[in-house]
């Protein structure tokens, strides 16, 4: 009936049975050079499929690579190499569906979502409290500057904004941006563990909802003026401390 049973006396078509708790089917070049192995194991609790020499995994679609494991462990898609920002996941694209999409349809009102997870445990899985002014998670634009992609231009993140807790974590998030001439961002407003505004500095004074700073004397830190010049409204130090004008 053309079924092939490799010490399975009832395969479906194919079927190869192995008592180890390890590889069933083992393939090596002529080269020496790259083992592949295919198997699972009650045993193991899992399904193997991959390399056992230092190389990477692919997968192949319409005869061209699709994704690829390296031997490090890193997870491409759409291209053979890292671009060396050093992420586990990179996905590469020239054409205008780069990208990723996360959907989610369901009637109700929750939505797809993104979580950026932190723990002060070096094992994985490990629930360490974490401390006060940790960072928990960054988002990061970059460009390329003829030399490499690592220079950023601007850059979102959250970090632990007091002292944790038991289902007690206050947090903050902090925009940036990098100045003309600059290879670092700078940090350009936050909001904090209290809902407070902050630009132009960290540091809170008062309760104010929202603190405006700026170490030039020569420019307000707060200015409003209507587009025909009749008239504007400017906050903050001119050439005299503490000087604010209405015109």
């Amino acid at each position: 009936d053309g079924k092939i049973g490799i010490n399975e006396s009832s395969p479906a078509v194919f079927g190869v049975h192995s008592s180890q708790s390890s590889e069933s089917v083992y393939y090596r070049a002529d080269s020496g050079s790259v083992d592949t192995i295919f198997g699972s194991s009650t045993a193991l609790g899992y399904a193997i499929a991959g390399t056992t020499s230092n190389h990477d995994l692919t997968l192949w679609a319409n005869n061209a690579e699709r994704l690829r494991i390296t031997s490090a462990g890193q997870l491409l898609h759409g291209h053979n190499a890292s671009i060396g920002l050093g992420r586990d996941f990179e996905t590469s694209s020239t054409s205008g569906y780069g990208g990723i999409a996360i959907n989610r349809f369901s009637a109700d009102t929750g939505s797809g979502g993104l979580d950026f997870v932190k723990s002060r445990n070096a094992s994985l899985g490990g629930n360490t409290i974490v401390q006060s002014d940790d960072n928990i998670g960054a988002i990061t634009w970059r460009g390329a500057d003829g030399t490499d992609f690592a220079t950023p231009a601007a850059q979102i993140k959250v970090a632990v904004d007091g002292t944790p807790g038991s289902n007690d974590m206050p947090g903050r998030i902090v925009f940036y941006t990098t100045a003309d001439g600059a290879s670092s961002v700078t940090e350009r407003l936050r909001i904090d563990s209290s809902g407070r505004v902050l630009i132009g500095s960290t540091a809170k004074a008062g309760d104010s909802a929202l603190q405006v700073y700026t170490s030039d004397q020569l420019h307000p830190a707060i200015r409003t003026n209507s587009p025909n010049s009749n008239g504007y409204t400017m906050f903050g130090d001119a050439y005299q401390a503490d000087e604010s004008n209405v015109n």
